[in-house]
């Protein structure tokens, strides 16, 4: 697909397989232009196949429903229609999870995706992968988020798992971050609140209800990023974007040196944590050391999804603010 680039590298840890996946395809329906993007992010011994699942599923959806989507777009209320439909998508795919209970207990995905029709864009997400723009207008560099992260602090979000049973806290024995529990046992451990499958965590108030905005793109729109949690957890929004425009030579070469990037950060923070581990056991003990202080060392699987709106802007004039 033009202007379109996609990377990925599988992370380091137990599974060594790659459990995100992405798609986009694009359609002429009409005489429009339809186009749809998406990243899933699984997690859980059956990540992969979660992942997978959602996605095919969600192509599926849109194909079979596009025309009934576009005879909407002359009624008065057609966002809010078609908002509908993308939330009957979200919640039919969670459907197929619950069928098989055994594989998909414990195992899910997040999953955000954009709808584009012609210059219109509905953006919907579960979880923490994210949808970003760049705009440029009057030649200055922003970064908008299009979608929300769905993490254990947002209070609507918490307040919705402690009602169903469920519980907010970190891992015990760490500071790490918060975290989604059954009441007084130790499962599911979710750092997300919203997501596909994980039919334990849906039963304590993880929802699969998508959170779903309308954009209509101008001129200025330069880019989206759609990424994975991968990128999102060692770069913000405002320095994927200015590495994007000031970093890369292009931006099909680009959105490899950011997915090569962040997997080096996410190395370095490693080694940072190794080094901080083995004086702390230093510390306590200086006649014991450890050959293998952190026998984690993990590396997320890392997916970017670059969406090039408008090709023409000349990026060397532009100024990041």
């Amino acid at each position: 697909m033009k202007n379109v680039h996609q990377f990925t590298i599988i992370g380091q840890g137990k599974k060594n397989t790659d459990q995100d996946s992405a798609s986009s395809f694009e359609m002429i329906e009409e005489n429009t232009l339809i186009r749809f993007f998406g990243i899933y992010d699984g997690h859980g011994d059956f990540g992969k196949e979660a992942s997978i699942l959602a996605n095919q599923d969600f192509e599926a959806f849109i194909r079979a429903n596009i025309k009934k989507i576009l005879k909407l777009r002359d009624q008065r209320d057609y966002k809010e229609k078609v908002k509908k439909m993308m939330k009957v998508m979200y919640m039919d795919c969670q459907k197929k999870y619950e069928k098989n209970k055994k594989v998909y207990s414990q195992s899910g995905t997040t999953a955000v995706c954009i709808l584009q029709i012609e210059q219109e864009l509905f953006i919907m997400n579960v979880g923490d992968s994210r949808a970003i723009m760049c705009n440029v207008e009057g030649g200055e560099i922003s970064a908008m988020e299009l979608s929300t992260d769905h993490k254990p602090y947002h209070p609507i979000e918490k307040e919705r798992i402690e009602k169903a049973g469920g519980e907010i806290m970190p891992k015990e024995g760490t500071s790490g971050p918060l975290r989604v529990w059954k009441r007084d046992e130790e499962s599911p451990g979710l750092a997300v609140t919203r997501t596909l499958g994980d039919l334990l965590g849906h039963s304590i108030g993880v929802s699969s209800e998508p959170d779903i905005e309308y954009w209509k793109v101008m001129n200025d729109d330069y880019f989206i990023v759609i990424a994975s949690d991968g990128i999102w957890d060692v770069m913000n929004s405002a320095e994927v974007v200015g590495f994007l425009i000031k970093e890369t030579e292009d931006m099909k070469k680009g959105v490899i040196q950011l997915v090569q990037v962040a997997r080096s950060i996410w190395e370095y923070q490693n080694t940072l944590r190794k080094q901080q581990h083995m004086k702390n056991m230093f510390a306590k003990n200086p006649l014991r050391s450890s050959s293998n202080p952190d026998k984690t060392g993990a590396v997320d699987d890392i997916t970017a999804l670059l969406i090039v709106l408008n090709p023409k802007i000349d990026k060397s004039a532009l100024q990041i603010v």
